[in-house]
């Protein structure tokens, strides 16, 4: 036994030493978006968001959401008033201008405030229900799901996965030999 699995962890580190990465990838590549691309998701992921809502989990999503918005505004005030007072129509006065972007800003912070310290805020249910609904349409939403197969289609098609799938395959390779030169390794 011992003779047998030393010959096969060495046939199986060459073999994995001669095959060439890139047809590898190549192939893993093309199994794994032809899969994907041929199963529809929609639903799987409609029932995991349902599931995820039911128990409360997307919450801490969204205070941390809350929180990063409160520290964005508190950093970048100055944008918001650009904001304001550059969409302003030329005849208004710029003392309006800034009075009425003072004013959207810190409506904007003690909502976000408001948001970020009260669990139960009005918006928080708000998201919620939100997220229940988006649920649901993603099991049976014949539109929801048609957009999100599109949405998959393009994902898997970007170079970012196709490279995401080869580093997934090299790091694969380095455990194997890894486990294949190891006498007390699982594999052996």
């Amino acid at each position: 036994a011992d003779r047998v699995t030393a010959e096969l962890a060495t046939a199986l580190r060459g073999a994995l030493r001669v095959l060439r990465d890139s047809d590898v990838q190549a192939v893993v590549g093309e199994a794994i978006t032809r899969r994907a691309d041929a199963q529809e998701i929609a639903p799987g992921v409609g029932k995991m968001l349902e599931k995820v809502v039911a128990d409360g989990g997307h919450r801490k999503l969204v205070d941390l959401v809350c929180v990063r918005a409160h520290d964005w505004l508190v950093e970048h005030s100055a944008s918001v008033m650009d904001a304001v007072t550059g969409g302003a129509p030329g005849w208004t006065p710029r003392f309006v201008d800034r009075k009425v972007g003072d004013r959207v800003y810190k409506e904007l912070l003690r909502f976000v405030t408001e948001m970020r310290d009260m669990p139960d805020h009005p918006a928080r249910g708000a998201v919620d229900r939100f997220l229940r609904d988006f649920a649901g349409d993603l099991q049976s939403d014949t539109e929801t799901r048609a957009r999100v197969e599109r949405l998959k289609s393009e994902v898997l098609g970007r170079g970012e996965v196709q490279d995401l799938i080869a580093s997934a395959w090299s790091s694969v390779r380095a455990m194997i030999v890894a486990a294949a030169e190891d006498e007390r390794s699982e594999l052996r």
